[in-house]
């Protein structure tokens, strides 16, 4: 069976197992770096963001759905991060918009927070969903001109060409009117760094993935 077959009846069939944690997955690294992006941490010599840090993970993980689900679900497995991030953008502002009871102290530093995270996360959900959007493309296009073959080329070059995208995007933002502290060269070589360990491990999980649905999906497709 080739992979173009096998991805074709991994995207038909309604009996995926492990899609719906996957995808969560997703939703949940796309708002845990949209909140820490107003977080900087000093490694070494140099000040990295905590948001971005967690970029090439969530890049992976849309890889992950792409490679075994198909692009459409990886497309709706996106949209699902944008929506929740907005979500969360409205609820921020109407948080702080809303009146404060006498007693709470705190709440003008809290609001003072929110309101960094509102100037950063805007722009950080913008770049993300390009980046994203992206990934999955040159991932479906290296895929059906490599014949579905050197995945790991194919992942280390996709999530390469997305993080110079999304921090190309973040770096000119701060000119803007946002306070993303993001230092060019330094972090795109951490993202590298963090991507290269990570790879065989997503290639690795993919083949395990790709071996247990084709399994269930036979199991579902056999007639009793």
């Amino acid at each position: 069976m080739t992979h173009q077959k096998l991805n074709k009846n991994f995207s038909l069939s309604l009996n995926v197992k492990f899609l719906w944690f996957i995808m969560l997955s997703y939703a949940m690294l796309s708002i845990l770096s949209s909140w820490f992006i107003i977080c900087n941490v000093s490694l070494q010599s140099f000040t990295a963001n905590a948001g971005i840090l967690l970029c090439p993970i969530s890049l992976l993980t849309a890889n992950v759905i792409a490679e075994i689900y198909g692009y459409k679900n990886a497309r709706r497995a996106i949209w699902c991060g944008f929506f929740f991030n907005l979500l969360s953008f409205s609820y921020a502002l109407l948080i702080i918009n809303l009146p404060s009871p006498s007693y709470a102290l705190h709440n003008p530093l809290f609001n003072s927070i929110i309101i960094t995270y509102l100037k950063t996360s805007f722009f950080f959900i913008l770049s993300h969903l390009i980046a994203e959007s992206l990934n999955i493309f040159f991932l479906a296009k290296l895929k059906l001109k490599l014949n579905g073959y050197y995945l790991k080329l194919r992942l280390l070059v996709c999530v390469l060409l997305s993080l110079l995208i999304n921090n190309t995007i973040l770096f000119f933002a701060k000119y803007i009117s946002s306070p993303i502290h993001l230092q060019f060269f330094p972090t795109l070589l951490i993202d590298i760094l963090i991507t290269l360990p990570i790879l065989p491990v997503i290639c690795f999980f993919i083949e395990k993935v790709k071996k247990l649905e084709l399994f269930a999906y036979l199991q579902y497709s056999v007639p009793c």
